[in-house]
């Protein structure tokens, strides 16, 4: 298969992406939030981090508040023929200013990118990485509040890749009474930093961020998530119906109903119409998660300035993951001295990554700059895994279920991290995707799964 030549149905996509992400698309100016009231603020709150007293009352915004403000993923419709996969990927966030009550908004978009990868994943289906939602906002007074972009994978199917039931059987997760004693363990040591401040020549590298959870999640949890960040109007059906081109709903080609794609995270027949077993948790749940990590470490006084992740995989409602960090560099970024975080959310009842970031905060300092620059440093937290390499998971990590880790013992074969890599402006380690050969327990998300990379040893 060669980037660039497609039959016409991989070319009706192409230019069907290209309308989608034209000059006069990416110059929309649609604000989803266009004034941050404290009403609005209290209600993302609510659902992202409601036990934090610093945005508690609707004053000060949490800091991914700003996707509630600029969310714009466009998705290309289905082809014809076949199934165009969507995998949302992740997203880069850069956060320039602390969003306050009664903040308002204007946005600047640019120009989208698609690229194709399919010579790079090499296993004869057409994919694309679309890269969308490139857009700065800012305040009134026209200062940056922040920037992101968004990463999103296509993939071109003959059909829906469900995976197989009898090989892979998926079912609920049931929690033993140490498990929850586990659970409520990392909910009771939750520690958030608050007034304390946290000085950058204090931390450490390698130094590890208390854990924190949402888990196990239903489908309260993601209902109260999609009110929170405002991503699409709460408006009946009929109404997009009524909007050019379907407003984008999706068909059910055996009832002919049609029905908002967002509905695939609540209703279990409309996510298997898109290669999902059930119903599965918003990506975007999980980067707060990771985010939480990062504010209650840093207290009131740190900034986070970058947030920078990759939705690996999808978690299904009723599975738990729990978020862990440690720092892995200590610089400056220009007149900040900055740390990064290397976190991720482990699903604890499966074994897999369902989500990893780099998140950078700025912290205060109370040592001159001669000494600051002595804590300078760097983990290397890539280890030289290649594509092709025979790994075993030996390094069993100490965040386990008191039942044992899922993929304990495992070997398999190192694959590309995801299907977009070649296009991943932004990348980083610290975790590496196996396609497993050998287990002892069954495997129901499938056979290839991401671990954290400091787990694996070379067979």
């Amino acid at each position: 298969m060669k980037n660039g030549v497609y039959n016409a149905v991989e070319q009706a996509i192409v230019d069907e992406v290209n309308n989608i992400i034209s000059p006069a698309t990416a110059a929309n100016k649609t604000v989803n939030v266009p004034v941050a009231t404290q009403d609005a603020i209290r209600n993302f709150t609510e659902w992202v981090d409601p036990w934090n007293p610093l945005f508690k009352d609707g004053t000060i915004a949490p800091p991914h508040f700003l996707e509630s403000v600029n969310s714009l993923t466009v998705w290309p419709p289905h082809p014809a023929e076949g199934f165009l996969d969507h995998d949302y990927a992740g997203d880069y966030f850069e956060y320039d200013r602390p969003i306050r009550a009664g903040d308002s908004f204007t946005v600047s978009r640019s120009r989208n990118i698609i690229e194709d990868i399919s010579e790079q994943v090499g296993d004869g289906l057409r994919h694309f990485a679309f890269c969308n939602n490139f857009c700065d906002v800012f305040d009134a007074a026209g200062r940056r509040v922040g920037r992101s972009e968004t990463l999103v994978g296509l993939t071109l199917r003959p059909q829906p890749n469900v995976p197989d039931p009898d090989q892979f059987p998926y079912s609920d997760h049931i929690y033993t009474p140490e498990e929850w004693e586990y659970i409520n363990s990392i909910i009771d040591g939750e520690q958030i930093r608050g007034q304390k401040p946290r000085y950058w020549e204090d931390v450490r590298l390698g130094e590890k961020i208390t854990p924190v959870t949402i888990g196990p999640t239903t489908i309260w949890d993601m209902v109260a998530f999609c009110a929170a960040r405002h991503e699409i109007p709460f408006h009946p059906s009929r109404f997009f119906r009524s909007l050019p081109g379907g407003g984008g709903l999706i068909e059910d080609e055996i009832t002919h109903n049609t029905f908002v794609p967002l509905c695939w995270h609540f209703s279990a027949e409309r996510s298997r119409l898109v290669g999902n077993a059930r119903p599965f948790n918003f990506g975007g749940s999980g980067a707060n998660q990771m985010l939480r990590l990062a504010t209650n470490w840093c207290g009131d006084d740190g900034q986070v300035r970058v947030l920078n992740w990759r939705h690996v995989t999808r978690t299904h409602h009723g599975d738990c993951t729990i978020g862990y960090g440690r720092v892995v560099r200590k610089y400056k970024r220009g007149d900040e001295y900055c740390v990064d975080i290397q976190v991720f959310l482990l699903n604890e009842c499966r074994g897999n990554l369902s989500e990893t970031a780099v998140i950078t905060v700025a912290l205060p300092t109370r040592a001159s700059a001669q000494e600051l620059e002595k804590g300078f440093g760097e983990m290397d937290i890539n280890q030289g895994f290649q594509a092709g390499d025979k790994v075993r998971i030996s390094g069993l990590p100490e965040y386990v279920f008191p039942t044992g880790y899922p993929l304990a013992g495992a070997e398999g074969i190192v694959q590309y991290r995801f299907q977009w890599q070649a296009a991943d402006f932004h990348p980083f380690g610290g975790y590496t995707s196996l396609k497993i050969t050998k287990h002892d327990k069954p495997l129901s998300m499938g056979n290839v799964v991401a671990v954290p990379t400091d787990l694996l040893e070379k067979i």
